[in-house]
């Protein structure tokens, strides 16, 4: 029975992705801010070794992010980083590059240190994020969250972002194909951009 479920996988696998976006337009939302003793930056080579502690995603593309424009900010305390999160103004990492539209705004691989989740951290640090972008003149904020990470789901909506389409990722016979099904905005641009790409 495990052996031929282990075949099935290799033979067909789909992951499914659930985009969200913020209408930066539509003023702040209502979230608590950083709490005291916390403050927001944008980090630097020298931050790799703590943000390999709060085991960051990626961190082995930290330069061909940063070359193409992806500003990684953290956001620490007196003793740690607590929080780290990508993010890209004119394109993002998505097979293997997809060019923003120029009121669009990505953000990408977001990890809380495992000692300070369920605390409401993120929703406050996505509110500042995005009020920055606000600030900056930026109209739209989008990311996904994997459909079966329900805390991240969660607090993606407690920050105010709305969903807008899902992505399937489908692995058959060693073929990949991405398939979205677009609900509205960057979803549409989405399902045009990445229309059976592998």
């Amino acid at each position: 029975m495990v052996l031929g479920q282990i075949a099935g996988w290799a033979y067909y696998h789909c992951e499914r992705y659930v985009w969200h976006e913020l209408d930066l337009t539509d003023g702040p939302v209502a979230v608590s801010g950083l709490p005291d003793g916390v403050r927001l930056r944008p980090a630097v080579a020298a931050d790799l070794p703590a943000l390999v502690k709060i085991e960051m995603p990626l961190l082995d593309r930290f330069d061909e992010f940063s070359d193409r424009g992806g500003e990684l900010c953290l956001v620490e305390n007196a003793d740690d980083v607590v929080v780290a999160l990508w993010i890209f103004r004119t394109q993002m990492p998505l097979y293997p590059w997809l060019e923003l539209p120029q009121d669009v705004v990505a953000i990408e691989h977001g990890v809380t240190a495992a000692g300070h989740r369920g605390r409401g951290l993120m929703p406050a640090v996505l509110n500042a994020i995005t009020d920055n972008l606000r600030r900056e003149g930026h109209r739209r904020v989008v990311l996904k969250v994997l459909d079966t990470n329900q805390s991240s789901l969660k607090t993606v909506g407690k920050a105010g972002f709305q969903p807008i389409a899902l992505m399937h990722q489908v692995k058959i016979l060693g073929t990949h194909r991405t398939i979205v099904e677009p609900a509205a905005g960057f979803g549409r641009y989405l399902a045009v951009r990445l229309a059976g790409s592998a």
